[in-house]
């Protein structure tokens, strides 16, 4: 006898191009944490496309606002930051290390785990992920 799997129910809000978000849904909720503040009675008033090929933007935008996440341009600047500050941070780290001596090259990342400041699952998944990409 074929045992049933559970059903899973999946968020229905729509993404930018008009697929479902597909993400699966907990307890009681009716969409997924991206989509509890959208509005599911308006569309964004964002328009894609460029040289007379534009259409609207297929999601429910933020309530209260007339944009979705992806283009609520406050939010588009905080993303901007948030992706500057993230390159500066790698900038400034492979400056130090190639600074340092061959020999600190080598045990920076020892002393990082070591010390609880690096989590391994993270590295671990980071190294599949270009296994994947490579």
């Amino acid at each position: 006898m074929a045992a049933r799997l559970p059903v899973s129910r999946t968020c229905p809000a729509p993404k930018v191009f008009g697929a479902p978000c597909r993400h699966i849904l907990e307890g009681a909720a009716q969409t997924c944490e991206a989509h509890r503040d959208a509005d599911p009675a308006r569309q964004c008033a964002a328009v894609l496309g460029k040289n007379g090929t534009s259409r609207r933007c297929a999601a429910w935008p933020l309530r209260d606002l007339p944009f979705c996440a992806s283009y609520d341009p406050v939010t588009v600047t905080l993303r901007h930051e948030e992706q500057q500050s993230a390159r500066v941070r790698i900038a400034t780290v492979r400056r130090a290390i190639a600074a340092a001596s061959p020999l600190v090259r080598e045990r920076v990342l020892d002393l990082l785990v070591a010390e609880h400041q690096v989590d391994v699952g993270a590295v671990e998944a980071a190294v599949r992920a270009y296994r994947v990409i490579g």
